[in-house]
Formats: structure tokens, C-alpha cells, sequence
């Protein structure tokens, strides 16, 4: 059993994907942790002379706003991972609430239909 070897299937490769990004978002939301400290004047030697006549008010503003976006795009990375990693399961049509399905009619197609009418 020690052997197994998984098969690449469509799921299982955006399971990777999806991970990959997830992994890049934290590195991103970490280096992003590291620098706030920095613009308060806290910078170590180097950082804090790229800061010189900088707002640093504004640099915190967008750089919250950086981590902010990041944390929320890592959580909806978090959720299409959960929702691919759940088992396949075929729905009975006595579960389905007719209530909720809505039908949304074709109205381009109409339009192209009542149009090439029209050019006849």
C-alpha cells in the first residue's frame, strides 16, 4: 500500500493549482506583515532611506489595504480547495426545490431571430 501513486485527474490538478496559489498568497501576506513595521520609522538601516519624504500614513493605507485583498483572496482560494476536495455526490430529483430554479429566457437569440426576419 506504501506504493500508491496518484492519478493526475482534472480535480486533483486544481486541487494543485489552487494550493500553489494559496501558498504564493501567504508568502505574499508574510512579506507584506514584514514590511508594516517599516513605515512607522521603525525601518531598519537601507529600508528606512527608501522611505525619506514618503507619507507614511499613506504607505500604511496601502499597504493595509495590500493585506486586506490578499487575506481575502487567500480565504476564497481556501473555499474552491474545500469545495474541490468534496466527494462527487449525484443529487435525486425529488431533492431538488423546483421553488429555486429559475429560467432565464434567451432574449438575444430573439432579437437575432426577429432581426434576420426583418432583413428578408
Amino acid at each position: 500500500m506504501d506504493n500508491l501513486v496518484e492519478i493526475p485527474t482534472p480535480a486533483n490538478q486544481r486541487i494543485k493549482r489552487a494550493e500553489h496559489r494559496l501558498g504564493m498568497l501567504r508568502e505574499l501576506e508574510a512579506m507584506t506583515l514584514r514590511i508594516m513595521p517599516t513605515v512607522g520609522g521603525d525601518a531598519p538601516d537601507g529600508v528606512s532611506a527608501g522611505l525619506k519624504g514618503r507619507d507614511p500614513a499613506r504607505a500604511f493605507a496601502r499597504l493595509s489595504r495590500s493585506l486586506r485583498q490578499t487575506q481575502a483572496l487567500a480565504a476564497k482560494v481556501e473555499t474552491e480547495i474545500a469545495a474541490l476536495k468534496q466527494p462527487f455526490r449525484p443529487v435525486e430529483l425529488d431533492e431538488v426545490s423546483w421553488d429555486d430554479v429559475s429560467v432565464k429566457p434567451l432574449n438575444h437569440a430573439v432579437a437575432l431571430n426577429s432581426k434576420q426576419d426583418s432583413d428578408l
